[in-house]
This record gives structure tokens, sequence and C-alpha cells, in this order.
């Protein structure tokens, strides 16, 4: 059985997202319970029509490039890294890139090519995945990521829980977003920047409606160095494309209120993309303003 043959066959116009994502991505997730992984399933391919033609991948060599691209920047953030895992999953073939690194800032490709992949334990594809949710995270280049020392901030005592994001910016000046949990069970955001830029822009929009609040900065030293920390709140939810219209046309109002307040106060967010907004209770709010430019930067145009 492929993994098409489980979308209904009386369905018209298969959508990627729709129809396609969800029946790879279960599929994963099942196989990740049954060999008890606990790794976290992330979609980066979003932008595709590939679905349209599920017996054929049109875009391989761009994908291929930006497969390269990821790692590379992975190994350039995270120095003690050696080694980086990346996968490649379309309908109907599985595909697993190694990224290992070299010396002299070079870095060893090999992959396994696109193999067949259905639901069979004689899928080529299949057995990959199982093997690759099998294999211990170590042995795929991770390590247990280090929790920032800080138990409060500003006003506020924290517990920080997990590790949410690495920024992969060249040369380690990515940023580390962290979950953690406030007074009452609150969850919010801890984030450590090289640069002060974004809580000096949120400080500027500090009561505006529809911005993420901004309840402490500091500095604090992670990893051998220094970083500043913000900890904003609440921890908002990405939209998705199954959510109520209703719900879009608020959380986007909101949204365009919020680009237009900052604006009054000179600050440019510069940055204003899906991963960047989200709702809460209802409502609208914009975050991330790492890229943002505001009255107190100097270094270029707003």
């Amino acid at each position: 059985m492929s993994l098409a043959d489980l979308i209904p066959s009386m369905k018209v116009g298969i959508k990627e997202e729709d129809d396609m994502q969800p029946v790879v991505t279960e599929l994963i997730q099942a196989v990740m319970h049954a060999v008890n992984c606990d790794c976290l399933l992330k979609d980066t391919h979003t932008s595709s029509e590939q679905f349209e033609n599920p017996a054929s991948k049109p875009e391989t060599e761009m994908m291929y490039g930006q497969q390269v691209e990821r790692c590379r920047a992975v190994l350039d953030s995270f120095h003690e890294r050696q080694l980086v895992v990346a996968v490649n999953v379309t309908m109907n073939t599985f595909e697993v890139m190694t990224a290992e690194r070299q010396p002299g800032n070079n870095m060893r490709l090999s992959t396994t090519g696109r193999q067949p992949f259905s639901i069979s334990q004689n899928s080529a594809g299949f057995q990959l995945l199982v093997q690759l949710l099998s294999t211990p995270k170590a042995n795929l280049g991770y390590a247990t990521p280090l929790m920032p020392a800080i138990s409060k901030l500003g006003q506020h005592c924290l517990k920080v829980q997990y590790l949410i994001n690495q920024g992969t910016a060249h040369q380690g000046s990515g940023s580390r977003v962290f979950g953690a949990k406030l007074e009452a069970d609150r969850d919010a955001i801890l984030k450590l920047s090289k640069v002060s830029q974004e809580g000096d822009c949120l400080s500027q929009l500090k009561g505006e409606k529809h911005v993420i609040e901004l309840p402490g900065t500091a500095q604090c030293d992670y990893n051998r160095a220094t970083w500043h920390a913000i900890l904003v709140a609440p921890m908002v939810q990405r939209l998705n494309h199954r959510d109520d219209p209703r719900l879009f046309g608020q959380v986007l109002f909101d949204i365009a209120s919020s680009i237009g307040n900052a604006a009054k106060k000179d600050i440019a967010q510069r940055d204003v993309t899906p991963n960047n907004f989200g709702h809460w209770k209802g409502r609208g709010y914009l975050y991330d303003f790492s890229a943002a430019k505001g009255s107190s930067t100097s270094d270029g145009p707003k």
C-alpha cells in the first residue's frame, strides 16, 4: 500500500497541506510511537506542489541544495556538533542525507538517494525510516541541550523547561529560544540573543495592544558566552489552515493594528510572516522583533 492509497479515491483536487502532509505525518508519528522515539516531528516543506504528481519530484535539485545549506548552517552555528542528519520525504520516496564536519570548515555529504517509500516491510524507504527513528539521538549528532541557569528575571520567578528553537545564523550568532513556566503555571518564552535590539524595541512598545509583552530583561552567562535574555509572554499559537476563518480575520486585523501602532513609535518589525505572529485567547499578537529597527538604532534604514 502506498501513502497515496490512504487518500479517499473519490476526493477531487488533492492538496498538499490538506491531504498529503497529514498522511505522511501520521505515518511517521505511528512509527515513532512503535519504536519509542521521543524526537520532535517538524515539517519544513510547505511551499512545494510536488504532490500534484506523487510519482515525481520535479524540484529535487532545489530541495537538495536547500538541505545542504541547512546542514551547513547548523554546523556553522553549533561548533560542538560534528554530524547533522536531514530527511526528505514525499508520498512515495524517502531519503536520508548526512553532513559530517571535516577539517578546514568543510563538510562531507552522503545520501541514501531516494528510496521507494510505501507501507510495507519490503519497502527500502520504510526500512530506512524505522532504522532512523530507532537510532539513539546521540548517534544522529544530537546532544542534550544546555538549559540557562536563570530562576528569576525581572519580577518573575521562572523555570526553564525545554529548548524550542536554535537559530542558525553564521558563526554561532543565532538565538536560543526556550519554553518556561512562570508563577501560576503560566507559559512563557525565554529568548537569548547576542544583541539587545529585540529587547530594546519591545521596551519601547510596552503596553501596546497585540504586541507580545516583555515582563523582563537581563544579561546572562550561557554556554561560555554572555547573552541578552528577554522574557516574553503570552506563549501564542500559530495560525493553522484548519482554524476558523473568523479567527484568521481577527488575528490579521490585530496584527495590522500592532504594525501601525509600532510605526507610530518609529519601530518597524521588518519580518512579518506567519511564523512571527499568532493568537492567544482569540486575539492576535506580533512577536519576534529580532530584525526590527527602532528610533534608538542607527545601523541602516528602517
